[in-house]
């Protein structure tokens, strides 16, 4: 594949976006996915895993600095947290690796659906858990 024009720095542009989204409140993916299959013209498929390998930096440094408030929750919630993560990514890479890329690109919008509603909803799930008010502000 070859970029000609302005979509390489549309490209580096949407990435420096979702970096930054991803370092405020997450959802980075949002900007960097539709670049790469709209702009930058890869596949669902090789567009989700771009988006994965590229951010996942981000995170690791987020939990890094995130360390002593993560050491302050109760280890069995975290513990379910991190079960449902490892779940959650175990799902959708199985969905990855066994989906056409034709059913993959049918999915794709229910997938960044349901994910806008539950980004969308965790204040209201954070009330619901926590209804002594003590919650953490984004």
């Amino acid at each position: 594949m070859t970029l000609s024009g302005a979509a390489p720095l549309i490209g580096a542009a949407a990435a420096f976006m979702a970096a930054f989204v991803n370092a405020i409140a997450g959802g980075g993916t949002f900007i960097a996915f539709p670049t790469l299959t709209g702009v930058i013209g890869l596949t669902e498929k090789l567009a989700n895993a771009t988006c994965t390998v590229g951010l996942w930096p981000g995170y690791a440094s987020s939990v890094a600095a995130a360390r002593d408030e993560l050491a302050s929750i109760p280890r069995k919630p975290l513990t379910k947290l991190v079960m449902v993560s490892v779940v959650g990514g175990a799902v959708g890479g199985a969905m990855l690796l066994l989906t056409s890329a034709a059913l993959f690109r049918t999915i794709v919008p229910i997938l960044l659906g349901v994910g806008t509603i539950l980004f969308a909803s965790g204040p209201i799930v954070n009330r619901r858990f926590n209804p002594d008010g003590a919650q953490e502000t984004p």
